[in-house]
């Protein structure tokens, strides 16, 4: 009996120590903590809206080389990167070919005028002695015939001529603008073909960048408007650039107006190709309510700041108007002096207990 008393009494005992040990204390709520934040009042004052869209760099002028002939390439000038003056040598032709057509040429012309010289003058004769009727009709017609294939021949003979001289010179393959050598595509000993792209030359003493602006920004865009430009490779350094040319028709499939902007690039600063970002100024506000980006929540369909009562963070919908890019313009729901959450409000919700940093 005993035996079975201290057999039960263990038992309990053990129960009773596995239930305690399975409980656990109430954890405390998220708005029974307080959570650490910083703030910032609500500022008054003026606001520009910053419109800011990122583009491309691109030459403002740009030749592709190709060669007019069929031929192999003797020589290549220039290298990738070479400054170009316009109407410089960028590579050449085999000559031998087309200098020996051209002597075939200059000596069928001489043939030519050779025969033009001795049918004139058999012309001539011909011709006086008809008009002496010492001769037929048809033999002074032909005379006749024969001086004018002679002169035909010649003005063909000479045509051959001015086009192997043509020919000759265009092996010399030139640069049609100043700039630089952006790619190449040839080397010497290669066939090349007419039309087909050796190298290209891009003059980047004026560079351009098109951007996208929608409907809303584009009646407000004026040519000659002055934009901020700065480089992915250079975020700090910002540069003046200018509005140029503004598209009449939106882009089919964006739904967007191209806006040119051109920047001066006396410095060689811009290569084709790089990605900048580009501000432009719009909408103005005086007075207005302000409050730094990051202080709004993104929210489906709707906007949302923290905003700082007592000790507690109170959940407010906002309407928010133009942006400069740091600061955003509050239409409703704020009032000057309010203090909202700028950092730790990913962390809140409506009545959150909270202590200001």
């Amino acid at each position: 009996m005993k035996k079975t008393l201290l057999i039960l009494g263990l038992a309990w005992i053990m129960l009773m120590g596995v239930t305690g040990c399975g409980r656990k204390e109430p954890a405390a709520t998220q708005k029974d903590e307080a959570i650490p934040v910083q703030v910032v009042t609500v500022e008054q004052g003026g606001i520009q809206e910053v419109f800011t869209t990122v583009g491309t760099v691109e030459a403002d002028g740009k030749a592709v080389i190709s060669s007019k002939l069929s031929g192999r390439i003797a020589q290549v000038a220039v290298e990738l990167g070479d400054p170009v003056k316009k109407g410089q040598v960028l590579a050449t032709l085999e000559k031998t070919d087309f200098t020996n057509e051209r002597a075939q040429a200059k000596a069928s012309l001489l043939q030519a005028e050779a025969s033009l010289a001795e049918n004139q003058a058999n012309f001539n004769r011909m011709q006086k002695l008809w008009q002496e009727e010492a001769i037929s009709q048809q033999e002074y017609e032909r005379a006749k015939t024969q001086f004018a294939i002679a002169q035909t021949s010649v003005q063909q003979s000479r045509a051959g001529v001015a086009l192997r001289e043509e020919q000759l010179q265009n092996t010399d393959i030139l640069a049609p603008i100043a700039g630089s050598i952006g790619s190449r595509q040839v080397n010497p000993g290669e066939m090349v073909s007419p039309g087909v792209k050796l190298m290209e030359v891009v003059d980047l003493s004026k560079v351009y960048i098109t951007v996208q602006l929608s409907d809303s920004y584009i009646a407000q865009t004026k040519r000659g408007q002055k934009a901020q430009v700065s480089l992915a490779s250079l975020p700090e350094t910002v540069y003046a650039g200018t509005v140029e040319q503004i598209s009449p028709s939106a882009d089919a499939a964006q739904k967007t107006f191209p806006v040119r902007i051109r920047l001066e690039n006396s410095g060689g600063i811009f290569r084709e190709g790089m990605l900048a970002e580009v501000k432009l100024n719009f909408n103005q506000r005086q007075d207005a309510l302000m409050v730094p980006m990051e202080a709004i929540i993104d929210e489906v369909g709707t906007k949302a700041v923290f905003v700082i009562r007592g000790r507690q963070a109170e959940r407010k919908i906002v309407e928010p108007g133009i942006s400069d890019g740091k600061r955003v313009e509050i239409v409703s729901g704020l009032a000057p002096g309010d203090r909202v959450v700028v950092l730790g409000q990913n962390n809140l919700e409506d009545g959150s207990k909270v202590v200001v940093k």
